[in-house]
C-alpha cells in the first residue's frame, strides 16, 4: 500500500495528472457509526498508478488493460465473458427451475386424475 501511496504522490507532482480532476472525497458512515472522509479514484488514476506498480499484481493488471484496452478498440465493446457465464448459469437454473416447477403440476394433476379412476 506504501508504494501505491507513492506513486500517486509522484503521478501528481510530475504533472502527469490533476489531483483536482482524478481524486474526490466523499464522507461516508462506518459500522462504528463515525463518518470518515474516502477518497475515491478515476479511472485515469487506477491506470496510471496500475502502469507505475513492478509486482505480479501489476503485471495482472497491465495484462488486463491492455487487452481489454485492444479488444475496445478492435471490436467497439468488451464482453465480460465471467458476467455473461454467471448469466448463463442462472438463466440454466432458472429454465431448470421452470421445468421441475412444471413436472410437479403434471404430478399432481397426474395424482388428481388417477383418484378420480378409483
Amino acid at each position: 500500500m506504501k508504494w501505491v501511496s507513492y506513486c500517486i504522490k509522484n503521478i501528481f507532482t510530475e504533472g502527469e495528472l490533476d489531483e483536482n480532476s482524478v481524486v474526490r472525497l466523499y464522507r461516508t458512515t462506518a459500522a462504528d457509526g463515525k463518518s470518515y472522509n474516502v477518497q475515491f479514484f478515476s479511472l485515469p488514476l487506477v491506470l496510471a498508478v496500475g502502469y507505475r506498480v513492478r509486482s505480479s499484481r501489476g503485471t495482472q493488471f497491465r495484462q488486463w488493460a491492455t487487452q481489454t484496452s485492444q479488444e475496445y478498440l478492435i471490436k467497439g465493446f468488451v464482453m465480460d465473458d465471467k458476467a455473461k457465464l454467471e448469466f448463463e448459469r442462472f438463466a440454466d437454473q432458472r429454465r431448470r427451475l421452470k421445468e421441475a416447477k412444471g413436472a410437479k403440476a403434471n404430478i399432481a394433476a397426474l395424482r388428481t386424475l388417477l383418484k378420480k379412476d378409483q
